[in-house]
């Protein structure tokens, strides 16, 4: 979770001010400046004085306050439904260049909590942005909470008469406090999951689109150990969403409770403050042998993978796992076995003593890649790991923002789809990540599950253009990779 693509530049400055939020504050009186040239060519210099609607307040809550500008924030401008320019903060009024912006026309005027658009913007050119607002880590600072505010104004005055404007900003977003707990010894940030993110701007006018990459989330920054901390954050509009028992995660490792967040509409401000609580008391520990992702077979039961494939030492009589996922030799009665092997269950030399492990059947594989629903949404993808090609199978806790696999649950992709170095595979191993090795083009990994037909059973398929399952001969020899069964902590 440390790999996070996009990072916010400084965010805006909330001060709170006894029970408060607002858009905007209110500034001095205008002054009367020079009027500038209708030529909307030309690029004219202009000023502008953010204003509060009855004194400090618009369209706010009266048991909120005031969001203060300071130096350096960014106001992007718009005209005649494409951006003309940037504005920034002086201390006392946003100041900038505009340039092709439309005589007589109304300026849009959009703050963007200082983070950058993902789009390079072209005065008089680019009609539309988008910006991530999911890394709020740096939140509190100096006794001052920086969080990105999404607001929108047009002006009060048409373009071209004069060079100085005013204009009211309305919240796009809501700000909501968080309880957080942290019950593990971690340094490392807390997320909650499943909230929008992203935020779509289009610069014809109050046109703004949210959404999120996937199962979506929000990075609240660093909680501490054994104590509440309060968590201010920025969310954007979204339906209401119940609490969920693994909607909040460390590091992919440790995960926890998130409470129910209610509808959330622009300049919302909700402080009763939404639990969040990471705990790793009732973890279960990962079987020594295994991967540490989860996999859901069916609605209720959930499985770890083996480290490897299951290979058979003849000369001291045991069963043993491949030391690494892409160890393969092809040999049979090594690592390739006929069906009735994959009917067994086996006590393993490395792994734990008494555990038992077993073969998934064909409804437990095809669940895995083909029908699970996942936060992420990904299941599966082909890949190249360590120079080795074969399939990559997802946990269901997998977080999209870990690394951005190409090409995910398409059966026909290419193995060159995902070519995965020693440095990426340890990241994905450790985000639980399972890998089915196969002999140069195709492979094949035995169910549990015979067919209609006679001295048939189902198989895992795997090949460079394809991905089924098929009936194959008993007495073929395929791969086999073991599993054992998840019991959840009383």
């Amino acid at each position: 979770m440390n790999q996070i693509n996009k990072q916010l530049s400084s965010m805006k400055r909330i001060s709170f001010i006894v029970m408060a939020f607002a858009l905007v504050m209110s500034l001095s009186q205008c002054k009367k400046e020079q009027t500038s040239p209708n030529n909307t060519t030309e690029s004219v210099m202009i000023t502008l004085d953010v204003k509060g609607g009855n004194g400090s307040r618009v369209d706010v809550d009266p048991n909120i306050g005031t969001v203060n500008f300071e130096n350096g924030d960014k106001l992007y401008v718009a005209s005649a439904g494409k951006y003309v320019g940037t504005l920034t903060h002086n201390g006392t009024y946003f100041v900038g260049t505009v340039t092709n912006a439309v005589a007589d026309s109304l300026l849009r005027f959009y703050f963007l909590g200082n983070v950058e658009p993902s789009e390079t913007l072209v005065a008089g050119s680019t009609t539309s942005c988008s910006v991530d607002i999911s890394n709020q880590s740096e939140n509190y600072s100096n006794n001052q909470w920086d969080l990105p505010v999404i607001s929108f104004g047009s002006s009060n005055e048409p373009f071209g008469q004069q060079t100085f404007y005013t204009a009211y900003l309305r919240n796009k977003c809501a700000l909501v406090k968080f309880r957080v707990y942290q019950g593990v010894q971690s340094n490392d940030d807390v997320y909650i999951s499943g909230v929008n993110h992203v935020v779509t701007i289009g610069f014809d006018g109050d046109s703004f689109e949210y959404g999120k990459y996937n199962e979506g989330y929000i990075n609240l920054g660093q909680g501490s150990h054994n104590s509440w901390v309060e968590k201010w954050v920025i969310l954007l509009p979204q339906e209401a969403m119940e609490g969920a028992d693994d909607g909040a995660y460390i590091n992919n490792v440790y995960y926890g409770y998130r409470g129910a967040i209610p509808a959330i509409s622009p300049n919302a401000f909700f402080t009763n403050g939404i639990e969040v609580l990471i705990n790793d008391e009732s973890v279960v520990p990962t079987p020594t042998g295994a991967m540490s992702g989860l996999f859901s077979i069916n609605n209720t039961e959930k499985v770890w993978f083996s480290q490897g494939n299951l290979q058979y030492q003849q000369s001291n009589n045991t069963w043993h796992f491949a030391e690494n996922q892409w160890d393969y030799s092809g040999v049979s009665n090594y690592d390739l076995f006929a069906w009735e092997t994959a009917l067994e269950d086996h006590i393993i030399s490395n792994g734990n003593a008494g555990d038992i492990w077993r073969n998934l059947t064909y409804a437990g594989w095809t669940y895995i890649t083909h029908y699970r629903e996942t936060p992420s949404g990904i299941r599966y993808a082909k890949a190249n790991v360590e120079g080795v090609n074969g399939l990559l199978l997802f946990p269901d806790d997998w977080k999209s923002s870990v690394y951005r696999v190409v090409n995910e649950n398409t059966i026909a992709a290419p193995y060159s789809s995902n070519v995965i170095n020693s440095d990426t595979r340890a990241i994905l191993e450790a985000n639980g990540v399972v890998f089915l090795p196969v002999v140069g083009q195709s492979g094949k990994y035995w169910t549990s599950s015979s067919t209609s037909v006679s001295n048939r059973a189902y198989s895992l398929d795997i090949t460079n253009n394809n991905l089924s399952y098929g009936y194959t001969g008993v007495m073929s020899s395929l791969f086999i990779r073991l599993v054992q069964d998840y019991i959840p902590a009383k």
